[in-house]
């Protein structure tokens, strides 16, 4: 999660959410606006740049709170929605788990460095089909 003020020295934090989200791969990270000007155009204009959402100075531990709670509310909708409706494709994730533990088990003793990059992507194909106690072992690797 990343928080930024509209108003920045150097730039504004609509063109900083661009940039940030041109060059973080998947999963993206949400960005939430802070400002001062909260107008229904600022808030349009920050949503559309692919914010997550936008918090109105002063910010309050509740206005903070009540943000990111709705923001993760619409997250696991669309995660919910996306499962439902693709069960081919995790049937083809959960096959991409096996044979992915066959592929880390036949590289662990040769080269660690590599090993140790296959068991993450093992563990973040894991996290996205919900099996977080296997994901968790891969991360022990």
């Amino acid at each position: 999660i990343i928080l930024t003020d509209y108003r920045l020295p150097d730039t504004n934090g609509v063109e900083l959410t661009k940039q940030i989200l041109k060059f973080c791969s998947d999963p993206k990270p949400a960005v939430f606006a802070v400002t001062a000007y909260s107008t229904k155009e600022r808030r349009e204009e920050c949503m559309g740049a692919g914010m997550a959402g936008f918090i109105s100075k002063p910010i309050t531990l509740e206005k903070l709170r009540t943000t990111i709670y709705s923001w993760g509310d619409r997250q696991l909708t669309k995660i919910s929605l996306e499962a439902s409706t693709r069960p081919a494709r995790a049937v083809r994730r959960a096959t991409a788990v096996e044979e992915g533990w066959k592929e880390l088990k036949r590289i662990s003793t040769s080269d660690r460095k590599l090993a140790a990059e296959h068991a993450h992507r093992l563990n973040n194909l894991c996290r996205s089909l919900n099996q977080i106690d296997l994901a968790e072992q891969f991360e022990l690797l």
